[in-house]
């Protein structure tokens, strides 16, 4: 895997957490086949490990928190949800025009039109007071 320029996630730890990913869907799948369930301990471990790893690391984890939820979904559990979303994170990590793209169509479909109120409009195109609000709206998407 090719390294971006401002890729936070490296070759090394890709390896490693997959690697933990997989012995933990390679359990669950095991489990399944004799008909044996782990109430979720193997979601216990691996989902909050694996979402404060990537805040530590400054990274949106939207997939992963999805990859996580869906593991807690009996049998659709079983499948490698969480193996997957940690693929698709790091791809979008060290791909990050893909990134910015899915980002760009992100913040049209949840901000959508910027509001314009009484005194001038949020996005500060006028001058008016609001001037800042929509810089600190996407400095808070970013979080």
């Amino acid at each position: 895997m090719i390294e971006g320029p401002r890729s936070k996630i490296s070759t090394a730890e890709f390896l490693i957490v997959l690697q933990l990913f997989l012995i933990n869907d390679i359990i669950g799948i095991v489990l399944i086949c004799f008909a044996l369930d782990d109430f979720f301990l193997l979601d216990v471990i691996r989902f909050p490990l694996s979402q404060l790893y990537l805040r530590i690391k400054g990274i949106k984890g939207l997939a992963m928190l999805v990859g996580n939820i869906l593991e807690t979904i009996p049998y659709v559990g079983a499948l490698p949800n969480a193996t997957i979303a940690w693929l698709v994170i790091t791809w979008l990590d060290h791909h990050p025009k893909v990134e910015a793209a899915f980002g760009t169509v992100a913040k049209k479909s949840v901000i959508g039109k910027t509001p314009k109120t009484e005194g001038g409009s949020m996005d500060g195109s006028d001058g008016g007071e609001f001037a800042g609000a929509q810089t600190g709206m996407e400095e808070g998407m970013k979080m």
